[in-house]
């Protein structure tokens, strides 16, 4: 195993997980784990030709492409103190990026790749003066959209991670980024069509309203009411077909 369990049975091992290719290499992918106090960084990964060794059963291929395979740990403990929350990998160029959210008095940290090390080094970090903490973070173009742990959320520039707007007004559970092309993955690429699905909380209730707003003026035009024990499913949602799984609550008899 990479780490241990955590102390705690509420408490997640691994935090967030990706693969990226490299822009500089295709063919070439890269693999960021997020645990609580760092990330696991593999890479040189050849995926494709992975796949074709296991499929002709070439061991001496795959075990040359093993050897190649590097693993780095990189330690937050420094600057995230209560530990890692979640975090999202980006591209700006053939650069790869790494941004993690946290609580604490580092709410993000800017990771990029050192290309004479192949290894993540720290670049930025913002404190806790504008928001309490991270709880999600999606990347769309040149902005960073940021939801904290009291359900606000807010629009940064990626470059200079600038708070540019809040909407403190809404008091939001969970949200996606859409468009009429695909998801998030795609947003980059149709900016004009953007759209933002999100559950907002009710007061004093256990049931929440699913909204489609309009980007950037956040227009709500459609609304649906769901339960309270919800999240939107990080896939690949079109305005024809949105991924929500729905729960029960504990107390089911407490609903008005």
């Amino acid at each position: 195993a990479l780490v241990e369990k955590p102390s705690s049975e509420d408490k997640k091992t691994f935090r967030y997980l990706t693969i990226e290719e490299d822009k500089a290499s295709l063919g070439i992918y890269h693999v960021f784990l997020l645990i609580e106090d760092g990330f696991f960084h593999i890479s040189n990964l050849a995926l494709a030709e992975i796949e074709t060794a296991m499929e002709k059963m070439d061991m001496g291929s795959l075990k040359e492409l093993q050897s190649l395979m590097k693993i780095d740990f990189c330690s937050t403990s420094e600057h995230h103190e209560e530990g890692c929350s979640t975090a999202v990998v980006f591209n700006m160029g053939p650069e790869i990026h790494l941004m993690i959210g946290g609580d604490n008095e580092n709410v993000l940290t800017h990771w990029t790749m050192d290309p004479r090390q192949t290894k993540m080094c720290l670049t930025h970090s913002v404190d806790n003066s504008l928001i309490p903490g991270v709880r999600k973070m999606v990347v769309a173009d040149n902005l960073l959209y940021v939801l904290d742990t009291e359900d606000s959320l807010s629009l940064w520039d990626l470059h200079f991670l600038v708070m540019v707007h809040c909407w403190q007004d809404l008091a939001i559970h969970d949200f996606e980024l859409t468009t009429e092309c695909g998801s998030a993955s795609r947003v980059a690429q149709d900016t004009g069509s953007m759209k933002m699905i999100t559950l907002i909380k009710q007061d004093n209730s256990q049931i929440n309203s699913m909204q489609i707003r309009c980007l950037p003026s956040m227009t709500v035009c459609y609304s649906l009411d769901v339960s309270s024990v919800s999240c939107l499913v990080q896939t690949n949602i079109n305005m024809d077909t949105i991924y929500l799984v729905e729960g029960i609550c504990e107390n089911p008899e407490r609903w008005d």
